[in-house]
């Protein structure tokens, strides 16, 4: 049978795959793009989840990065992937963003 949980519909959000040169490119607009808009003045929301398998290390990263009213970019990042240390660095920066009191 047809399950009763309600279903989420992605429509306005963009979602950017990070495993590789064209995602990092992607991510690297994004998160330039949101700090920008923060720097504006506008809120920055920023959302997180994370998957692994144990004894492995992280796989997967998931960012989600919202400014103000705009869509929000998730950003799936392949933890495994053969990647420049600028991944890593741009998650760090969402992640360690200096928060204003509200």
């Amino acid at each position: 049978g047809q399950s009763s949980l309600p279903r989420l519909a992605l429509t306005t959000e963009s979602i950017v795959l990070v495993d590789g040169p064209g995602g990092q490119e992607a991510m690297a607009a994004a998160v330039k793009d949101a700090f920008a808009a923060h720097d504006r003045g506008m809120e920055l929301w920023i959302g997180v989840d994370a998957e692994w398998r144990d004894p492995c290390p992280l796989s997967l990263l998931q960012l989600a990065v919202a400014v103000g009213d705009a869509p929000c970019t998730v950003l799936l990042v392949d933890m495994l992937a053969p990647h420049r240390t600028a991944v890593e660095e741009l998650c760090l920066k969402l992640l360690l963003t200096p928060r204003r009191s509200l």
